[in-house]
């Protein structure tokens, strides 16, 4: 699109792209480009064409219609929806706060799952067997004792590297409070 006086103003080619049809909570959704499951809008800031987060642009073109593309939204602060709808550019949804506000909001809406030990994609070790490799590393005399078994021999036993075993005995991962 061409930056001359003939191109569409930028709040009219942004607003084409929103659907603001009956969302069940009121939501008016980004229709245009979306990653990360955010919705994004092309436009100049400055000189350079770039890529600006949706809810962001209509929360700066709600507050200033002639909007040139520079962040007003103080510096700590992001935007937040209250109606939990990450592709939702209703500016009535939109509230600044800071990240660990977001955060708390994503604990409360219960995004902030992380799968841990056995749930965790690829896992080689169930919860048996880091308990067998824990007994086993403990029962023979600690590591600077003899006859103890070696992270290299369990490592090779249990089919996982050193690195892993040696994770799994200082409870770096495997953490009994997961479970």
């Amino acid at each position: 699109m061409s930056r001359t006086g003939t191109a569409m103003p930028l709040g009219m080619r942004f607003w084409l792209k929103v659907d603001k049809k009956k969302h069940p909570n009121g939501c008016w959704e980004w229709k245009g480009c979306e990653g990360h499951g955010y919705g994004y809008f092309g436009m100049y800031v400055g000189d350079k064409w770039k890529r600006v987060k949706a809810a962001n642009v209509s929360w700066e073109l709600f507050r200033n219609q002639d909007w040139n593309g520079i962040s007003t939204i103080p510096e700590g602060q992001l935007l937040r929806h209250t109606c939990d709808n990450p592709i939702c550019v209703r500016p009535d949804h939109l509230i600044l706060g800071t990240k660990a506000d977001n955060w708390h909001d994503c604990i409360r809406a219960g995004h902030n799952y992380r799968p841990h030990g056995e749930e965790t994609w690829g896992a080689k070790l169930t919860w048996e067997k880091v308990r067998e490799i824990r007994n086993l590393y403990a029962s023979r005399g600690g590591p600077y004792r003899k006859g103890r078994v070696s992270e290299r021999s369990l490592a090779k036993q249990f089919g996982v590297s050193r690195i892993a075993i040696r994770k799994v005995l200082s409870h770096q991962t495997w953490k009994e409070n997961y479970k």
